[in-house]
């Protein structure tokens, strides 16, 4: 059978004869005239090739055929009605897993206490993470691997990529609390006079256009991360340029100095980029409004 041919609606009305065994009160239910449900009626015994019902003096008694199609008739109506319902999103009871890209900001500052959120408010959310790469390729990853990400608003993506605004952040100058500077004004040839720790991360490619003075730092150890470079720092007279956000958060024992660069800084942004296929998915956008209202 060809269903481009068929008019589905009719089943609706063959499981409310099914129901009610009877024109008349099928008719009442769809509101509509008894004539016009007889003609349905028709309708349906040439599409099954079947009476379907045989009448008797207190109503239509279905066919063997009829009672077989019931089930798979309610069936298919029920998938239908799924399909195109209005969905309600309930966060508490929707099953969901999301692949996301996080930079440092998006690990140390949001990670946990989203995760803790959703422990509580969506307890069937599940995530899983990857880190920031240097050669990231946002159009090609989110909408496919990757659900979306959270990173600097530098990462290169196209107009198929959303992005929404999170935090300002600016690089500082991180130290050891009893560094010799720490008492001091940080000016500019101090800090080109220091040691430093140089950190390998994305962020960190935008320190290369605020200090190209005609100079060079004086690099004395490269790490991966910042958590790594403040380890560093804790115990040498090394400097670090870090994005200041994540050291204040980083320093909750106190035991560095934050300062201001001795040359004009450059703000950046913290975002989530997502994909515009999710323009409309209530989960992730939920997610998004969790991240904003929620973790910072």
């Amino acid at each position: 059978m060809d269903l481009n041919r068929v008019n589905l609606n009719l089943l609706v009305h063959l499981e409310l004869l099914l129901k009610e065994c009877s024109v008349s009160k099928a008719a009442k239910q769809a509101h509509l005239s008894q004539t016009a449900m007889s003609a349905i009626l028709k309708q349906l015994r040439e599409i099954f090739d079947d009476p379907l019902f045989i009448r008797e003096s207190h109503g239509l008694k279905p066919t063997p055929k009829a009672l077989a199609l019931m089930p798979k008739v309610k069936t298919f109506l029920t998938c239908a009605n799924e399909i195109f319902a209005n969905d309600k999103f309930d966060p508490s009871t929707e099953v969901a897993v999301f692949n996301l890209i996080l930079g440092s900001h998006g690990e140390l500052l949001i990670l946990s206490k989203l995760s803790a959120y959703l422990a509580q408010h969506a307890p069937n959310f599940t995530l899983k993470t990857a880190w920031v790469t240097k050669d990231l390729d946002l159009d090609k990853l989110l909408g496919t691997t990757e659900d979306f990400a959270i990173a600097a608003d530098f990462l290169p993506h196209g107009t198929i990529i959303n992005k929404e605004f999170l935090l300002e952040e600016e690089m500082a100058c991180a130290m050891r609390k009893s560094h010799p500077l720490a008492s001091q004004e940080l000016t500019l040839d101090l800090f080109m006079a220091a040691e430093h720790v140089n950190i390998q991360f994305i962020e960190q490619a935008l320190v290369k256009q605020w200090i190209d003075f005609g100079f060079k730092r004086k690099i004395k150890i490269t790490v991966s991360n910042l958590i790594s470079a403040l380890e560093v720092i804790r115990d040498t007279d090394y400097l670090a340029i870090v994005p200041r956000h994540l050291a204040m958060f980083l320093n909750d024992k106190d035991h560095f100095a934050i300062k201001p660069l001795p040359f004009p800084k450059k703000t950046f942004t913290i975002n989530v980029f997502y994909h515009k296929r999710y323009d409309n998915y209530k989960p992730l956008l939920w997610l998004i409004k969790v991240i904003k209202e929620q973790c910072l």
